[in-house]
């Protein structure tokens, strides 16, 4: 480490850690691309502050209050991996494969992963994100991550068998888009698999994000998202020959003793996934989540038709289900996805 004028000592001991705790995935580390990753980091963080601390402006806090419960948004990352996967059977998973989840914050889908499929068969993921507190968060459950921004990764050429860009691709700014699916398509072998998902343009997230939290949150939320022809542009110029983009449910998902308590937990949860706030200025407590159940089941609406999806696809509305003594409201969510393969 000591060839390197690096003066960010923070990311020094990221390195450090990932060394002698999962060597592996250090081995696919670009030391040389250091010294510009860090430089880009430091010239565009303050464009990406949404989830840093609330004391230097960001949610991040209440972001990861609503992670930590890993099982509502399990069912779409299991449906990413599954698309990951080889032939597209998540059972294909193996523990020698590498992985990097490129908008990891403090690392979700490595969580949620762990809790789905044995450990013999568990890739090693490296989760990397431009937030320092999302890394810091990350590492406190002993997940590797490092510090990177997507748009300049310093990672080996042909190295990773898949990368994800999921859950946070519209944060990126829409001229700097193609360079991150380029690193991706760059730092994956021969055979390796890209997923770049979102929630498209004018479609109920879209809207919700647009409509609701970029009024009540306390950061704003003003990102365009995506759709499916910039998708199929980004993945051709990047020099993907073999794609696919198709549309994959992906639910929130609660389960409680009563109706109240999952509507409880609903509400809750959106409160802190996007940072509400502004909410609780106009509103007394139990307003605030009268409104934001209101507000969820006015914007959360899918027509699978129209969509050319089959009407058994999801979920169409949010709905509330009794299943044996317990109670279960889902959320529908649709996401669209693309896939390459190098």
């Amino acid at each position: 480490m000591t060839n390197l004028d690096i003066n960010d000592t923070i990311f020094i001991s990221e390195l450090e850690i990932l060394k002698e705790k999962f060597t592996d995935l250090y081995s696919c580390i670009d030391l040389e691309k250091i010294p510009v990753s860090i430089q880009l980091i430091k010239e565009i963080e303050s464009e990406f502050a949404d989830f840093e601390s609330a004391d230097t402006g960001g949610r991040g806090e209440v972001y990861r209050i609503a992670q930590k419960n890993i099982t509502v948004r399990s069912e779409g990352i299991k449906n990413i991996f599954s698309l990951l996967s080889p032939n597209e059977k998540i059972e294909n998973l193996s523990s020698d494969m590498k992985l990097l989840d490129a908008l990891g914050g403090d690392g979700l889908l490595t969580k949620v992963i762990s809790n789905i499929i044995d450990s013999k068969n568990l890739p090693q993921i490296l989760t990397t994100d431009i937030s320092a507190d999302m890394i810091n968060a990350a590492k406190k459950h002993n997940i590797p991550a490092l510090r990177l921004a997507a748009q300049y990764l310093a990672i080996k050429d042909y190295c990773l068998d898949g990368v994800i860009l999921a859950y946070g691709t519209h944060h990126i700014p829409v001229p700097q888009r193609l360079e991150a699916c380029k690193e991706a398509y760059r730092v994956l072998k021969k055979g390796g698999k890209f997923i770049l998902h979102d929630f498209e343009s004018c479609s109920p997230v879209a809207n919700w994000f647009q409509e609701v939290v970029h009024k009540y949150s306390l950061t704003g939320h003003d990102f365009s998202h995506f759709d499916y022809n910039e998708i199929k542009s980004y993945l051709y110029k990047s020099g993907f020959e073999s794609f696919k983009i198709e549309y994959m449910y992906d639910p929130f998902i609660f389960t409680g003793n009563s109706i109240a308590d999952v509507k409880f937990q609903f509400t809750d949860y959106l409160h802190n996934m996007y940072g509400l706030y502004k909410l609780d200025l106009q509103f007394g407590e139990q307003e605030v989540h009268d409104v934001i159940y209101q507000l969820a089941n006015k914007y959360f609406v899918y027509d699978y038709q129209q969509l050319g999806l089959s009407q058994s696809f999801g979920k169409k509305t949010v709905k509330i289900n009794q299943i044996g003594q317990r109670w279960q409201l889902e959320m529908p969510r649709v996401a669209i996805v693309g896939i390459g393969i190098k």
